[in-house]
């Protein structure tokens, strides 16, 4: 299958706001180069509702079932309020 990507990411991570209404979708961009694929150093931010979140939750869920994917560890981390740190 071939694709025109507009940016290739690499280890996408994940920003909630407090109130859990924007969701963040953070990647390495991936620059392809004439020797292969490297990683930039630079990052792109994609932001999405919570329900624009939920929606693309979904259907990756439904091509993992479709594809067999492994279901990946998922690490989990809290920051707490300014006035509640050390």
């Amino acid at each position: 299958m071939k694709s025109d990507l507009d940016v290739s990411g690499y280890q996408p991570d994940l920003v909630a706001g407090k109130d859990g209404r924007q969701i963040i979708v953070r990647c390495e961009i991936i620059d392809q180069i004439a020797t292969g694929p490297r990683r930039s150093g630079k990052y792109i931010h994609l932001g999405l509702t919570a329900a624009d979140a939920m929606q693309l939750l979904s259907r990756l869920q439904a091509a993992q079932k479709q594809f067999g994917w492994p279901v990946p560890q998922t690490t989990v981390i809290s920051v707490p309020p300014a006035a509640d740190r050390n």
